[in-house]
């Protein structure tokens, strides 16, 4: 192991110089995950340093190397985010200007945040790597580069003895289940790790597992989107065409049927012209919020004895998945 770019010793001078100025982050049980994959599961909550992400440490460690006259001319930094928030916070901190440039795809928040933490931010490009599609394509733009870079590489070839790959449904799930499971809120990046469990929980079955929540950078809206497609992925919000008669009360009765039966409605669209259906009758699309999948079929039953023919309506691949 002495070849390779970073040894043990480096690893102990550098946690000696960031000692005091770097919040040491827990490793916590995680029962919850644990019953939901069968897998032992830990979590070392790189989420809790000041900046949200276990970037600090490098960004500093870095920092702390610089001479005099190169604090004096200031930082400049290329990322999409978590590396760029790190170097603000401690460049600031040690009185070095800062200067980061981000893929103009970046999540508004780490934006917000690095300016917030008196760095100069300069948006330029689509991704930080040019062999990339746009960064806006990906949950987990903080991992989306084309390859490790060759210090990296070199340290994965020795110590990695597997490497998995997880899609967009599973970053989705990953960062649904652990905010609610475990009341954390997690980017796709740093949730990859769970992901790669939830995706073939077998293969660590029986097993004690650590993950790594490396950041919790998530823009609240693209969060609140994650959120909004579990609820469906789950049946918990669905949409149902219902056909009803269109005379005066019709609607009045098919939403009665619907609170009847515990159903929460939370749009409605009303057609009468563009649906293939008779003069006399309108088509109803209203979207659900319901228990689970069983409470939907309770649903559409009441509401075809109570004379309004209704159907499911799935909106993805992933929906009628799920709805098998």
């Amino acid at each position: 192991m002495t070849d390779l770019p970073v040894n043990f010793d480096n690893i102990c001078d550098a946690a000696a110089a960031i000692a005091g100025a770097i919040a040491r982050t827990p490793a916590i049980a995680a029962p919850a995950l644990s019953e939901l994959t069968g897998v032992d599961i830990c979590l070392k909550l790189e989420t809790l340093h000041r900046t949200g992400s276990f970037k600090e440490r490098g960004a500093l460690t870095k920092l702390l190397t610089l001479k005099t006259r190169e604090r004096g001319a200031g930082v400049v930094a290329m990322s999409a985010g978590n590396h760029a928030q790190g170097v603000a916070y401690h460049a600031r901190r040690l009185g070095i200007p800062s200067t980061i440039v981000m893929p103009e795809g970046t999540p508004f928040i780490k934006i917000d945040r690095t300016e917030a933490f008196g760095a100069k931010v300069v948006l330029r490009g689509d991704s930080e790597d040019p062999g990339l599609p746009a960064a806006a394509a990906t949950l987990a733009e903080g991992i989306a580069v084309k390859e490790p870079g060759r210090l990296t590489r070199q340290i994965v070839r020795a110590l990695v003895s597997e490497i998995r790959l997880v899609d967009e449904v599973g970053l989705e799930g990953a960062v649904e289940t652990l905010l609610e499971r475990q009341k954390l809120v997690v980017e796709g990046a740093g949730a990859a790790g769970l992901a790669a469990v939830l995706a073939a929980p077998g293969r660590f079955r029986d097993r004690r597992v650590a993950i790594v929540i490396t950041g919790g950078n998530m823009d609240s809206r693209l969060l609140a989107s994650i959120l909004m497609r579990g609820l469906v992925r789950e049946g918990r919000l669905v949409r149902l065409r219902c056909e009803l008669p269109d005379v005066p009360g019709a609607l009045s009765r098919l939403s009665g049927v619907v609170g009847k039966h515990a159903g929460n409605i939370v749009e409605v669209h009303h057609q009468r012209l563009f649906h293939d259906t008779s003069v006399k009758r309108a088509e109803l699309d209203v979207v659900v919020e319901t228990q689970n999948r069983r409470h939907v079929e309770v649903l559409i039953a009441a509401l075809v004895a109570a004379g309004f023919p209704t159907q499911l309506l799935l909106s993805s691949a992933a929906d009628q998945h799920a709805a098998k």
